[in-house]
């Protein structure tokens, strides 16, 4: 969620809302520490009492805690969570449920795209940040909206072009969202490599699975498309990463992924964590993408660890994983 310092609702309210959503969406989990108030005021370009107000609104419900000389962390989840924080002066349709978002966004959208309306779609989707996360938007809008006009494409009633620049638009999109996205505060040492199958070009969910964990704090080498398999190994040795997880959208892409060649299988861990401390340098192996929801019988054919069938789920199964 962006903040609107024109809006009538006080910045500092919309700023405790922001984090109080994710607090709700296990972004920050109990006793996590919060982002300090100088990161907040650097990151959102707030003044100090601005970011104090905020986070002493938090801690006046139960929300948060300080530790002296330590931080703010969050506190014990109240029934305080479900409420809407900003009182009577705001409209409830802002900062609303995510799952609202296609109901009201989508068919905006989607006449946008389909129209090539470049600055009806910017103004749709600025609007739309300034009431929800980047990675609501990612999750709750952009795949809907995809999924929506592929239907459409493939029943006649929505052209290639329109169909074609809308995926172009949402993952330009996708992109800039992943380059200016903020961690939720401290960063995780976990590192994870992202990559599309090979010959495989099918970018958005896996941008938006980028989005999510680099929201969380994980530290993420976004490779995209067009990856050489066997060349993998250069890059662990160069990157270190706790973890490498390829994207399939395809029935060709996820059998590619079940007949790696020797050399990746090689320096990677599979099927089955271990302690990390026993084997620092051999990332997990994990796999996802909608192939394996067309073809489930594709998951035990690819050596390594499936991450479920949405990415909402396969952002909680990375975090399971790593604990390990």
């Amino acid at each position: 969620m962006h903040l609107d310092k024109r809006h009538s609702t006080p910045v500092y309210l919309q700023l405790k809302t922001m984090l109080q959503r994710q607090i709700e969406q296990g972004i920050y989990r109990v006793h996590q520490k919060l982002p300090s108030e100088r990161a907040l005021c650097r990151h959102y370009n707030l003044s100090r009492m601005t970011v104090r107000r905020a986070l002493q609104s938090l801690i006046s419900e139960g929300l948060a805690y300080t530790q002296a000389g330590k931080g703010t962390f969050v506190g014990k989840k109240t029934d305080a969570l479900s409420h809407n924080s900003f009182g009577s002066d705001l409209d409830n349709s802002k900062f609303g449920s995510p799952e609202k978002i296609p109901q009201y966004y989508q068919p905006k959208l989607i006449d946008q795209l389909v129209s090539f309306n470049s600055a009806g779609i910017e103004k749709v989707i600025s609007k739309a940040l300034t009431e929800y996360s980047a990675e609501d938007i990612a999750l709750k809008l952009f795949s809907k909206v995809i999924t929506q006009l592929e239907v459409e494409w493939q029943q006649g009633r929505v052209s290639l072009q329109a169909h074609n620049y809308a995926i172009t638009t949402l993952h330009a999109y996708l992109v800039s969202m992943f380059k200016t996205a903020g961690n939720s505060g401290d960063e995780i040492q976990d590192k994870i490599l992202l990559a599309c199958a090979p010959d495989d070009h099918h970018e958005i969910g896996l941008l938006a699975l980028a989005l999510g964990l680099k929201q969380r704090g994980y530290q993420v080498i976004y490779l995209g498309s067009n990856i050489a398999v066997s060349d993998l190994h250069t890059v662990v040795e160069a990157a270190h990463p706790t973890a490498i997880c390829f994207s399939a959208s395809t029935q060709a892409s996820g059998e590619t992924l079940a007949h790696l060649p020797p050399p990746c299988l090689d320096s990677l861990q599979l099927r089955i964590p271990v302690k990390r401390t026993e084997n620092p340098f051999r990332p997990l192996f994990v796999f996802g993408g909608t192939a394996f929801n067309k073809n489930p019988s594709l998951i035990q054919q690819v050596p390594g660890i499936y991450l479920g069938d949405t990415i909402e789920v396969a952002l909680e199964r990375f975090s399971q994983i790593l604990l390990d």
